[in-house]
């Protein structure tokens, strides 16, 4: 019955995976994270400084050009969760999910190197070969010529 259940449902048990990212969480370790706080104190005193207090869900975040700054301590957990429910998406994919809502210094280099340590992404990753695309016409026409119909 359990199994049917999880064919259908999926586990019942919780998920090991299941990381529920919440602003009120995040505000937390922003407040935490002192290597934040020292470049916050930092860069308002800039007539252009990049970071803001922005309210979003009604709890007060720091955000850089819009987007939520995310602390250290979030970044792997943040990493593991978007990675396992976009199913692998790839480097690219994950990278530009995560930059429409958040960003941190090195994301970039993160999910390179998160990616790049996942065997599952390696295993599936797609190769760019030189016998994918077409010939050349001219040497399309030479094989042709050549080819007994």
């Amino acid at each position: 019955m359990t199994n049917d259940l999880e064919e259908c449902f999926g586990p019942t048990q919780p998920d090991k995976n299941l990381f529920l990212l919440s602003t009120a969480l995040i505000a937390k370790y922003q407040e935490k994270d002192k290597n934040l706080m020292a470049r916050l104190s930092a860069d308002l005193d800039k007539p252009n400084s990049t970071f803001q207090f922005e309210m979003i869900h009604g709890i007060v975040v720091i955000t850089q050009n819009g987007l939520i700054l995310i602390p250290a301590a979030l970044q792997q957990q943040i990493l593991n969760w978007y990675h396992h429910f976009l199913c692998h998406p790839g480097q690219t994919h994950m990278e530009q999910t995560l930059h429409h809502t958040m960003t941190w210094r090195k994301l970039h280099q993160d999910v390179v190197h998160f990616c790049k340590m996942c065997e599952t992404c390696q295993f599936t990753k797609k190769w760019h070969r030189k016998y994918d695309h077409l010939l050349p016409k001219h040497e399309a026409s030479l094989i042709s010529l050549f080819s007994t119909n």
